[in-house]
């Protein structure tokens, strides 16, 4: 989505209606933002395949009452 002529980029996905009003759909990556790191959901998943008692992983973003967004697998 750009905001401006100048060309800012927020990585959101969004749709707009006739009325000129946007709509927020999603995000155009897949980074997990904890504590100011940038994660890929993916270097986790691919991490946790590595064992040889893991055969199926996934990450996701998760709120936690205390430190805000955490990542869960």
């Amino acid at each position: 989505m750009v905001i401006t002529e100048q060309g800012h980029r927020t990585g959101d996905l969004a749709t707009r209606d006739e009325g000129g009003y946007f709509f927020f759909e999603g995000r155009a990556d897949d980074i997990i933002i904890p504590s100011s790191y940038r994660i890929g959901p993916f270097e986790v998943e691919d991490a946790l395949v590595d064992h040889e008692a893991v055969t199926e992983a996934a990450a996701v973003a998760s709120l936690h009452d205390e430190r805000g967004t955490v990542v869960k697998a």
